[in-house]
């Protein structure tokens, strides 16, 4: 088995997140303490989420699924990007994706692939992303099998 990398151990600690793929739900207790937003029984926004003292995201998007969790983190901190092989263990090539229009600006997009690993008993896929529009999205989906 691969060892986890350096982002994937804090969410393995992090009992929101460890709650939200293991259960694919979040109760009210699990969500105590925190800046909230549920949009439906399977979906809830989470702002200024902190997994430790030197990784903290301005929003945490969770779906909870039949087939699996998909979080997405969104922070204005760039490292993730910049240093993808310490953080994910990947030095996959920056991507640039279709560019698209927002607030009346034109917006590109420059994604990693992230490498997939096991943890929770499930895989996890992912990619980082940077863009002026939101600075630095990191996007994992939890799936069985």
């Amino acid at each position: 088995m691969k060892e986890l990398p350096y982002f994937f151990n804090l969410l393995k600690n992090n009992n929101l997140i460890s709650n939200a793929v293991n259960n694919r739900k979040l109760s009210d207790d699990d969500l105590a303490g925190l800046d909230y937003t549920r949009k439906d029984k399977n979906a809830v926004t989470v702002k200024n989420f902190i997994l430790d003292e030197y990784d903290q995201f301005t929003e945490v998007f969770i779906l909870m699924s039949e087939f699996g969790v998909l979080v997405d983190f969104i922070t204005h901190d760039t490292k993730y990007f910049e240093n993808a092989m310490l953080y994910f263990n990947t030095n996959a090539v920056a991507r640039r994706k279709r560019g698209y229009i927002a607030e009346q600006k034109a917006l590109q997009v420059t994604a990693k692939q992230i490498n997939k690993f096991d943890i929770f008993s499930v895989t996890v896929h992912g990619a980082v992303m940077i863009s002026e529009f939101y600075g630095c999205k990191i996007m994992t989906g939890f799936y069985a099998g």
